[in-house]
């Protein structure tokens, strides 16, 4: 999991990630957090069986782009905010902080290819373009 916390202006490119614990990319309360070429691999089911994509939580202007997805999760992008969804995460339950300007483009995922969480709450404006499932 790389978890991106209260971050601003940060880039990732290129990037493989292989047998995932949990959610692989988590931006929570950041701004203007990017994520570009990347390949989220399979991950050693069944110990490892919620391993999502990338899951933005209280967060804006984010991208998730030119990426493909093959982890064992059940979604490939969740969009997250509002309220406690994992205990090691503090504090998730109390700003009630939406998450805004989601931008997904050309994302091949094998599951979900996005989901707005049962426990999101006032995601608003998330443009998903040619985004695809190949099943």
């Amino acid at each position: 999991m790389f978890t991106f916390a209260q971050c601003t202006d940060v880039e990732v490119t290129d990037l493989s990630v292989i047998h995932s614990s949990a959610w692989t990319l988590v931006p929570i309360f950041s701004q203007r957090v990017h994520f570009r070429r990347l390949h989220v691999g399979p991950g050693l089911a069944p110990f490892h069986s919620n391993t999502d994509g990338f899951d933005p939580m209280g967060s804006e202007n984010c991208s998730f782009q030119d990426s493909y997805y093959e982890g064992p999760g059940d979604d490939c992008v969740a969009i997250k905010s509002g309220i406690q969804v994992n205990w090691t995460v503090p504090y998730v339950d109390v700003c009630k902080r939406p998450t805004r300007h989601i931008y997904v483009n050309n994302v091949v995922g094998l599951h979900s290819a996005l989901t707005h969480s049962p426990t999101c709450r006032g995601h608003t404006q998330t443009p998903v373009k040619t985004s695809s499932n190949p099943n």
